[in-house]
């Protein structure tokens, strides 16, 4: 997308998740929750909201304020262990077996999708809403459906989505 080539394709070569380092920065250690179902991840931005403001009487507005859409994203997961589960859905493991929160936690993570021509997306910082969806079907699985919204990362500098390979130093 953003280089000689164009930015499309038919595989992804990672969906990568890690936890925001304590200082509000860029994570490092991305790894992989498990196996993501075939075409599901989606990465969108609404359109912005304008606000108009004008002068009594006057229909031309003065000036216009703009604020950006929100940024979010979706992905369903197939095979995932249940500490992965725990890890984005809250709750714990016990014996094995996962055990769902009686509420519904804030969950905050790292997030980096790379494309299967090796180009990196990647969000410093997302809230996590995700859930366990029962498809009792032939045909369809069962899955984590994992949704964010990216959010400004806390740590200065840092720009709430990257698209490139990231500066290792």
């Amino acid at each position: 997308m953003f280089r000689d080539e164009v930015s499309y394709d038919m595989e992804i070569d990672g969906f990568k998740i890690a936890d925001i380092p304590a200082d509000g920065g860029l994570a490092t250690a991305f790894t992989s929750p498990g196996k993501v179902h075939e075409d599901t991840i989606e990465i969108t931005q609404a359109d912005p909201t304008e606000n108009a403001f004008y002068a009594q009487g006057e229909s031309t507005p003065l000036e216009t304020s703009l604020k950006a859409g929100l940024r979010t994203g979706v992905a369903n997961l197939i095979k995932v262990t249940a500490e992965v589960g725990a890890d984005l859905l809250g709750g714990t493991v016990v014996a094995g077996q996962y055990h769902a929160p009686s509420g519904t936690p804030n969950i905050e993570k790292a997030i980096q999708i790379i494309d299967g021509k090796g180009m990196p997306y990647t969000y410093p910082r997302c809230r996590i809403n995700a859930k366990v969806i029962g498809r009792f079907r032939v045909g369809e699985p069962n899955h984590i459906e994992l949704r964010w919204t990216v959010l400004q990362p806390k740590k200065a500098g840092i720009a709430p989505e990257i698209i490139g390979v990231l500066d290792a130093g």
